[in-house]
């Protein structure tokens, strides 16, 4: 069963995904690969050995080292068809402000980051064996239009900016559930998150703050619904 290691770096979480094969979800902001090649080595697994990269979206705690660890590692990127646009151009996709704290935030969110070449771009749900993890890529938008999420076969997902844990970007009460302080398209976040709870989802781990209870928020968005 493949195992998650939550890597917490300056401004969001990375993701390693240790199956068979080392697939790394996201990848932090533009500075953090010093302290996320200290925090790979602390699981056992270099930089080098990472196979597959999956980007959640196209922001640049996100997404901000992928072409490094791309040329490093020469590992495939992974991200949804449109997200590829931004990220080979290395600019944010849109973020719509949905709090008056985000309003606030806005002006030191769109920082620029290296392009990436996206490799595979997913256009529908794919399964990650061929890619050494019992796991499989779902489509989640509304925090961006080409949001992905990531669920493995033991029911735990890594589902980037979808929601968000505790308040102020996850500094304060990491694991309770939110809606996200940037939200392109409320509506879909919440058709997402009720596909996503049709399954039986253990843990999820989450772009800020977290990881979260699977039930606690299932409870918490399914009472949210709008």
């Amino acid at each position: 069963m493949p195992v998650i290691h939550q890597l917490s770096l300056s401004k969001s979480n990375a993701f390693l995904l240790m199956g068979e094969k080392a697939i790394l979800i996201d990848s932090g902001s533009p500075g953090d690969l010093p302290a996320l090649e200290k925090k790979l080595q602390k699981t056992g697994v270099t930089l080098s050995e990472i196979e597959l990269l999956v980007l959640t979206h196209a922001h640049f705690d996100h997404a901000g080292n992928a072409a490094a660890i791309r040329k490093y590692s020469g590992c495939k990127v992974m991200a949804h068809e449109a997200e590829r646009a931004f990220l080979e151009n290395g600019k944010n996709a849109e973020m719509i402000a949905s709090t008056f704290i985000a309003k606030l935030m806005n002006p030191f969110m769109n920082m620029p980051f290296a392009a990436t070449e996206v490799d595979i771009a997913v256009k529908a749900p794919l399964d990650l064996n061929p890619y050494g993890a019992d796991a499989q890529i779902i489509l989640t938008p509304g925090h961006t239009t080409g949001s992905i999420s990531v669920i493995t076969a033991g029911g735990d997902a890594v589902v980037g900016d979808l929601i968000g844990g505790g308040l102020l970007l996850g500094l304060l009460l990491p694991d309770r559930p939110r809606y996200h302080y940037w939200i392109a398209n409320m509506a879909e976040v919440d058709t997402s998150l009720k596909a996503l709870f049709t399954r039986e989802i253990a843990q999820i781990y989450v772009g800020h703050g977290g990881p979260l209870n699977g039930k606690q928020a299932r409870r918490f968005f399914l009472r949210s619904e709008r």
